[in-house]
């Protein structure tokens, strides 16, 4: 496979899945699997690999397999589906619950442009620029969905705060997880307060009812991504 920065998937020409789905079927010149596939679910996010014949996944990078959700040497099937989640990724098991405007449009508008007016009442304006911005909020999440329990860590969004927002990483936004075509994802980059570090996950992350450990929501403040 060839070295790089990934997203998970999706479409465009950046992402493992389907690089991954392109490899397998070169093998042995096309001979081997030319139908296979791979694909992560929009809802679990689990990562399978579907082959044209029984066959043996050794994971001469053992790395590649963990992020890819998979423990260890999978064999005895043509069929297979990651033990967990992919790392890198965070899937919300429900709809958001605010967001600016509407789910087509995503983003809220931001203006720079400057108004001034004269002690003698003349006014005047100084045109900006637009920027794209919002925030989005998660309620009523169930614990594992935000913080890491058990084995199941990836799909936490403590995982994908350490993994991705720490390390600075673009990453999309799908609003429909069903429609993942280069025109359906928006690509963001975590949004602090203009200069300051990205700060602590509880700033964002709180308990729908104060003492009880039962739902959380999370608020996530986005800037659009653009290079």
């Amino acid at each position: 496979m060839t070295t790089g920065n990934y997203y998970m998937s999706g479409a465009g020409g950046t992402q493992l899945v389907e690089h991954m789905q392109a490899v397998i079927r070169l093998l042995n010149g096309g001979a081997s699997y030319p139908a296979a596939t791979v694909t992560q679910s929009t809802t679990t996010g689990q990562i399978t690999i579907s082959l044209d014949a029984t066959a043996t996944i050794v994971w001469t990078n053992g790395d590649l397999g963990t992020l890819l959700g998979f423990e260890g040497t999978q064999s005895g099937a043509a069929l297979y589906t990651g033990d967990f989640q992919a790392r890198y990724c965070w899937f919300p098991n429900l709809a958001l619950s605010n967001y600016p405007g509407n789910l087509t449009d995503w983003w809220s508008r931001t203006s720079t442009t400057r108004a001034h007016r004269a002690p003698l009442g003349q006014t005047y304006t100084r045109k900006g620029n637009l920027l794209y911005d919002g925030r989005f909020e998660y309620m009523h999440l169930p614990s594992d969905r935000v913080w890491k329990e058990s084995g199941a860590w990836w799909k936490s969004f403590e995982s994908f705060f350490e993994d991705v927002i720490h390390e600075g990483q673009p990453f999309r936004c799908f609003p429909d997880r069903t429609l993942t075509t280069s025109s359906d994802y928006k690509t963001a980059i975590w949004a602090p307060e203009e200069g300051q570090p990205i700060g602590s996950m509880t700033e964002v992350t709180n308990r729908n009812i104060t003492n009880y450990n039962g739902f959380w929501r999370v608020n996530l403040p986005l800037w659009k991504h653009v290079t």
